[in-house]
Protein backbone atom coordinates (compact mmCIF):
# COMPACT_ATOMS: atom_id res chain seq x y z
CA UNK A 1 0.00 0.00 0.00
CA UNK A 2 2.27 2.62 -1.05
CA UNK A 3 -0.33 5.59 -1.49
CA UNK A 4 -1.29 5.86 1.36
CA UNK A 5 -2.17 10.23 0.52
CA UNK A 6 -3.89 10.07 -2.75
CA UNK A 7 -2.27 13.46 -3.18
CA UNK A 8 1.21 14.01 -4.10
CA UNK A 9 1.30 16.63 -1.13
CA UNK A 10 -0.81 16.99 1.44
CA UNK A 11 -1.23 18.73 4.94
CA UNK A 12 -2.08 15.63 7.47
CA UNK A 13 -3.74 17.42 10.26
CA UNK A 14 -2.25 16.03 13.53
CA UNK A 15 -5.34 15.11 15.66
CA UNK A 16 -3.60 15.11 19.62
CA UNK A 17 -6.86 16.88 20.83
CA UNK A 18 -10.40 15.15 22.66
CA UNK A 19 -12.60 13.39 20.18
CA UNK A 20 -15.27 15.89 20.84
CA UNK A 21 -14.60 18.33 24.13
CA UNK A 22 -12.49 21.65 23.69
CA UNK A 23 -9.01 21.21 25.42
CA UNK A 24 -8.30 24.13 28.17
CA UNK A 25 -6.73 26.39 25.99
CA UNK A 26 -9.58 26.18 23.71
CA UNK A 27 -8.16 23.94 21.04
CA UNK A 28 -10.43 21.80 18.99
CA UNK A 29 -11.95 19.07 19.46
CA UNK A 30 -11.48 16.56 17.00
CA UNK A 31 -15.03 16.46 15.55
CA UNK A 32 -14.53 20.24 15.08
CA UNK A 33 -11.38 19.56 13.25
CA UNK A 34 -12.65 17.19 10.59
CA UNK A 35 -15.96 19.24 10.13
CA UNK A 36 -13.76 22.13 9.52
CA UNK A 37 -11.33 21.07 7.27
CA UNK A 38 -12.69 17.96 5.61
CA UNK A 39 -13.37 20.07 2.37
CA UNK A 40 -10.63 22.06 2.39
CA UNK A 41 -7.83 21.25 -0.64
CA UNK A 42 -4.90 20.06 0.13
CA UNK A 43 -5.55 18.49 3.25
CA UNK A 44 -4.55 14.61 2.83
CA UNK A 45 -5.47 13.30 6.15
CA UNK A 46 -5.85 13.13 9.89
CA UNK A 47 -3.36 11.81 12.15
CA UNK A 48 -4.88 10.55 15.41
CA UNK A 49 -4.00 10.78 18.89
CA UNK A 50 -2.21 8.05 20.94
CA UNK A 51 -5.81 6.82 22.22
CA UNK A 52 -6.11 3.19 23.44
CA UNK A 53 -7.99 0.07 22.59
CA UNK A 54 -9.55 -0.91 19.79
CA UNK A 55 -12.82 0.73 20.85
CA UNK A 56 -11.45 3.86 21.53
CA UNK A 57 -10.21 3.71 17.68
CA UNK A 58 -13.57 2.74 16.45
CA UNK A 59 -15.20 5.72 17.79
CA UNK A 60 -12.39 8.20 16.01
CA UNK A 61 -13.10 6.48 13.02
CA UNK A 62 -16.78 6.94 13.20
CA UNK A 63 -16.84 10.29 14.42
CA UNK A 64 -14.31 10.77 11.16
CA UNK A 65 -16.38 9.12 8.48
CA UNK A 66 -19.53 11.16 9.39
CA UNK A 67 -17.80 13.87 7.03
CA UNK A 68 -14.97 12.47 5.06
CA UNK A 69 -13.30 9.39 3.49
CA UNK A 70 -9.54 10.94 3.73
CA UNK A 71 -6.78 8.98 4.82
CA UNK A 72 -6.91 8.00 8.43
CA UNK A 73 -3.07 7.47 10.52
CA UNK A 74 -2.79 5.86 13.26
CA UNK A 75 0.01 7.45 15.81
CA UNK A 76 0.85 5.18 18.85
CA UNK A 77 3.86 7.91 19.72
CA UNK A 78 7.06 5.38 19.01
CA UNK A 79 5.36 2.29 18.36
CA UNK A 80 7.07 -0.48 16.96
CA UNK A 81 9.62 -0.98 20.03
CA UNK A 82 7.67 -3.17 22.33
CA UNK A 83 8.49 -7.14 21.65
CA UNK A 84 8.14 -8.88 18.55
CA UNK A 85 4.82 -11.13 19.21
CA UNK A 86 2.76 -8.18 20.33
CA UNK A 87 2.83 -6.52 16.94
CA UNK A 88 0.10 -8.99 15.39
CA UNK A 89 -2.04 -8.50 18.30
CA UNK A 90 -2.12 -4.67 18.26
CA UNK A 91 -2.50 -4.59 14.70
CA UNK A 92 -4.76 -6.56 14.38
CA UNK A 93 -7.05 -4.33 16.73
CA UNK A 94 -6.11 -1.47 14.56
CA UNK A 95 -7.07 -3.12 11.05
CA UNK A 96 -10.49 -4.51 12.87
CA UNK A 97 -10.97 -0.37 13.97
CA UNK A 98 -10.64 0.86 10.31
CA UNK A 99 -7.77 2.55 10.54
CA UNK A 100 -5.91 3.34 6.81
CA UNK A 101 -2.17 3.58 8.26
CA UNK A 102 -0.24 3.50 11.38
CA UNK A 103 2.95 5.25 11.97
CA UNK A 104 6.21 2.56 13.33
CA UNK A 105 9.76 4.32 14.91
CA UNK A 106 11.13 1.09 15.67
CA UNK A 107 14.50 1.90 17.99
CA UNK A 108 13.98 -0.77 20.05
CA UNK A 109 15.69 -4.10 17.22
CA UNK A 110 15.98 -4.91 13.62
CA UNK A 111 13.76 -8.05 14.94
CA UNK A 112 11.18 -5.83 16.44
CA UNK A 113 10.90 -3.77 12.99
CA UNK A 114 10.98 -6.89 10.86
CA UNK A 115 7.70 -8.23 12.75
CA UNK A 116 5.76 -5.39 13.35
CA UNK A 117 6.15 -4.45 9.73
CA UNK A 118 5.24 -7.60 8.34
CA UNK A 119 2.39 -7.45 10.83
CA UNK A 120 0.93 -4.46 9.34
CA UNK A 121 1.29 -5.40 5.67
CA UNK A 122 0.00 -8.49 5.65
CA UNK A 123 -3.48 -6.97 7.32
CA UNK A 124 -3.45 -4.38 4.95
CA UNK A 125 -2.60 -1.17 6.95
CA UNK A 126 0.00 0.99 5.44
CA UNK A 127 3.17 1.50 6.82
CA UNK A 128 5.26 4.86 7.57
CA UNK A 129 8.35 4.01 9.05
CA UNK A 130 10.22 7.13 11.42
CA UNK A 131 13.66 7.55 12.87
CA UNK A 132 14.81 10.70 12.80
CA UNK A 133 13.39 12.66 15.47
CA UNK A 134 12.47 16.81 16.03
CA UNK A 135 14.07 17.34 19.40
CA UNK A 136 17.35 17.85 20.57
CA UNK A 137 19.93 15.06 21.18
CA UNK A 138 18.46 11.93 20.21
CA UNK A 139 21.28 10.46 18.33
CA UNK A 140 24.84 9.63 19.94
CA UNK A 141 27.12 12.51 19.72
CA UNK A 142 24.57 15.27 19.99
CA UNK A 143 25.01 17.80 22.80
CA UNK A 144 22.96 20.36 21.50
CA UNK A 145 20.34 22.40 23.38
CA UNK A 146 17.04 23.65 22.27
CA UNK A 147 16.39 27.22 22.46
CA UNK A 148 15.89 28.51 26.02
CA UNK A 149 16.89 25.74 28.40
CA UNK A 150 20.50 24.37 29.15
CA UNK A 151 20.66 20.94 29.04
CA UNK A 152 24.16 20.74 29.56
CA UNK A 153 23.86 22.10 32.75
CA UNK A 154 21.48 20.27 34.19
CA UNK A 155 22.65 16.94 32.98
CA UNK A 156 26.29 18.42 34.46
CA UNK A 157 24.17 18.92 37.88
CA UNK A 158 22.65 15.72 37.99
CA UNK A 159 24.96 13.07 36.83
CA UNK A 160 28.29 14.81 37.00
CA UNK A 161 28.93 15.12 32.81
CA UNK A 162 27.03 16.30 30.30
CA UNK A 163 24.95 13.33 27.85
CA UNK A 164 24.34 13.49 24.79
CA UNK A 165 21.49 10.87 22.27
CA UNK A 166 20.91 7.44 23.24
CA UNK A 167 20.67 5.67 19.62
CA UNK A 168 24.13 5.13 17.42
CA UNK A 169 24.78 8.16 14.76
CA UNK A 170 23.94 6.06 11.72
CA UNK A 171 21.42 3.81 13.11
CA UNK A 172 18.14 5.79 11.13
CA UNK A 173 20.17 4.95 7.91
CA UNK A 174 19.77 0.85 9.31
CA UNK A 175 16.04 1.43 10.15
CA UNK A 176 15.18 3.70 6.81
CA UNK A 177 16.93 0.90 4.36
CA UNK A 178 15.19 -2.24 6.62
CA UNK A 179 11.94 -0.36 5.68
CA UNK A 180 13.09 0.45 2.65
CA UNK A 181 13.79 -3.48 1.47
CA UNK A 182 10.62 -4.53 3.09
CA UNK A 183 8.77 -2.49 0.75
CA UNK A 184 7.64 0.24 2.81
CA UNK A 185 8.25 3.98 0.80
CA UNK A 186 6.44 6.07 3.19
CA UNK A 187 9.08 7.42 5.91
CA UNK A 188 8.69 10.12 8.75
CA UNK A 189 11.34 13.11 8.58
CA UNK A 190 12.03 16.51 10.97
CA UNK A 191 10.77 19.16 9.44
CA UNK A 192 12.27 21.44 11.25
CA UNK A 193 15.22 20.02 10.19
CA UNK A 194 15.55 20.50 6.20
CA UNK A 195 18.91 19.18 6.25
CA UNK A 196 18.00 15.70 7.76
CA UNK A 197 15.57 15.41 5.05
CA UNK A 198 17.46 16.24 2.21
CA UNK A 199 20.13 13.80 3.15
CA UNK A 200 17.61 11.21 3.98
CA UNK A 201 16.02 11.69 0.63
CA UNK A 202 19.34 11.17 -1.15
CA UNK A 203 20.53 8.30 0.89
CA UNK A 204 17.46 6.49 -0.17
CA UNK A 205 17.35 7.55 -3.63
CA UNK A 206 20.82 6.12 -4.17
CA UNK A 207 19.39 2.88 -2.55
CA UNK A 208 16.85 2.76 -5.63
CA UNK A 209 13.52 4.14 -3.46
CA UNK A 210 11.47 6.99 -4.75
CA UNK A 211 10.76 8.09 -1.02
CA UNK A 212 7.05 9.38 0.08
CA UNK A 213 8.09 11.83 3.37
CA UNK A 214 5.80 12.59 6.17
CA UNK A 215 7.23 15.49 8.14
CA UNK A 216 6.24 16.98 11.44
CA UNK A 217 7.91 19.75 13.36
CA UNK A 218 6.18 22.73 12.04
CA UNK A 219 5.16 26.08 13.35
CA UNK A 220 5.26 25.81 17.18
CA UNK A 221 8.47 23.54 16.93
CA UNK A 222 9.82 26.19 14.38
CA UNK A 223 9.75 24.49 10.80
CA UNK A 224 8.69 26.22 7.88
CA UNK A 225 6.44 24.20 5.60
CA UNK A 226 8.03 25.52 2.56
CA UNK A 227 11.52 25.09 3.02
CA UNK A 228 10.77 20.99 3.94
CA UNK A 229 8.53 20.80 0.73
CA UNK A 230 11.82 22.27 -1.37
CA UNK A 231 13.93 19.31 -0.22
CA UNK A 232 11.63 16.42 0.07
CA UNK A 233 11.08 15.53 -3.48
CA UNK A 234 7.83 15.32 -4.96
CA UNK A 235 6.02 13.32 -2.68
CA UNK A 236 5.57 15.58 0.34
CA UNK A 237 3.01 15.39 3.53
CA UNK A 238 3.39 18.01 6.60
CA UNK A 239 2.04 17.26 9.95
CA UNK A 240 0.73 20.03 11.31
CA UNK A 241 -1.19 19.70 14.78
CA UNK A 242 -1.24 23.39 16.90
CA UNK A 243 -0.87 25.07 13.98
CA UNK A 244 -4.65 23.99 13.18
CA UNK A 245 -6.61 22.96 15.94
CA UNK A 246 -5.02 25.62 18.23
CA UNK A 247 -6.06 28.39 15.69
CA UNK A 248 -8.72 30.96 16.36
CA UNK A 249 -10.12 29.54 13.12
CA UNK A 250 -9.16 25.96 12.26
CA UNK A 251 -10.62 26.19 8.69
CA UNK A 252 -8.46 29.24 7.70
CA UNK A 253 -5.43 28.14 9.12
CA UNK A 254 -5.62 24.76 7.36
CA UNK A 255 -5.60 27.31 3.99
CA UNK A 256 -3.07 28.49 5.30
CA UNK A 257 -0.86 25.66 5.87
CA UNK A 258 -1.68 24.38 2.50
CA UNK A 259 -1.19 27.44 0.55
CA UNK A 260 2.61 26.73 1.90
CA UNK A 261 3.03 23.41 0.07
CA UNK A 262 4.10 25.06 -3.31
CA UNK A 263 5.60 28.30 -2.01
Amino acid sequence: MSDIIQLDKSIIVACDVDLHERGPNGEASFEDIVKATADVPGIGGYKLGAVSGEEGWKQWVRVARDYTGKTLIHDGQKWGNDIPDTGTVIIGALKRSGVDAVILFPFSSPIVQYEWTKSAQDSGIGVIVGSKMTHNRQLDGDFSNPAGKDYTAIFKELVGYDISGYIREDAPEDMYLLAAKMGVVNFVAPGNKPDDVRQLREFLESQGISPIFYAPGFVAQGGVISDAAKVAGPRFHAIVGRGIYGAKDIRVAAQEMTSQLFG
